[in-house]
């Protein structure tokens, strides 16, 4: 009896809880992301083996994952898709109904190597309003039609961090007005309202991205107390503005162009 009870003792410390959380989750045709997030540990990957469609909200916690492999559809997510955790994508397809909005929510989120995009969408560092304390995005793959390093109708505490490098909107023109991609270091408000990044709106275009039009600050009327700094260092645009695309712009600017054209 004495041999059994301290061949139980041994073997307890060794026998993983049912809800331990995992280094790897792979997720097939059928299975949920949200579910995924759930259940992979801080610092893990999922990894994508089919084409899985996204149908639900993903939910919140506030871990760093990478995501990767196969297809994740998000064609029939009702809405615009919010995300709740550091997400890296890399090698991997992302589906979109064209122009959907995307919001990092101030989780910092990178857009890695080999990013397909079919359709371009709307992209945000940070919320859909309410408050984020800061914001850092990295861009190095994907179409987008539209980027800001801030948020939508939102406020930020403190900066704002946009990279947006790679091969980024490499099937644009950069010299025709038709399917227009617009870059802001800030946010995006909407007429009549103002709102503020308390710190400054920092911008990278590099590598080999693209991009039409290509502004420091934000599209529509607010302060950003540290001032709009934005660098071009590679890449392909029509024009570059250091402040606002709209509105009024309260906040200095800094423009450094010493590549790309």
């Amino acid at each position: 009896l004495m041999i059994a009870i301290a061949l139980v003792a041994i073997i307890l410390p060794f026998v993983l809880p049912t809800n331990a959380l995992a280094q790897e989750v792979t997720l097939s045709s059928g299975g949920s992301l949200a579910d995924a997030l759930a259940r992979v540990a801080d610092g893990g990957k999922i990894v994508v083996d089919d084409t899985v469609a996204v149908i639900k909200a993903l939910g919140t916690h506030n871990k760093h994952v990478t995501i990767t492999g196969g297809t994740l559809d998000f064609s029939g997510f009702n809405g615009d898709v919010h995300l709740g955790d550091h997400i890296t994508f890399e090698n991997i397809t992302l589906t979109f109904t064209e122009d959907v909005r995307l919001y990092a929510n101030g989780y910092q989120v990178t857009m890695g190597e080999a990013v397909t995009m079919p359709n371009p969408i709307q992209i945000f560092g940070g919320k859909d309003g309410g408050t984020a304390a800061s914001t850092h995005l990295t861009l190095l793959s994907g179409k987008y039609s539209e980027i800001y390093g801030g948020s939508h109708n939102g406020n930020i505490i403190g900066d704002t961090y946009l990279y947006v490098g790679g091969n980024v909107n490499a099937d644009v023109d950069v010299s025709s007005h038709s399917r227009i991609r617009v870059i802001y270091g800030g946010s995006c408000i909407s007429a009549g309202l103002t709102k503020t990044i308390g710190g400054t709106a920092y911008t990278v275009f590099t590598d080999n991205a693209k991009a039409n039009y290509l502004y420091g600050a934000n599209y529509g009327s607010g302060t950003i107390s540290g001032g709009a700094n934005i660098t071009v260092s590679g890449g392909a645009t029509m024009a570059v503005y250091g402040a606002n695309g709209s509105g009024d712009y309260n906040g200095d600017a800094k423009l450094l162009i010493c590549g790309g054209a």
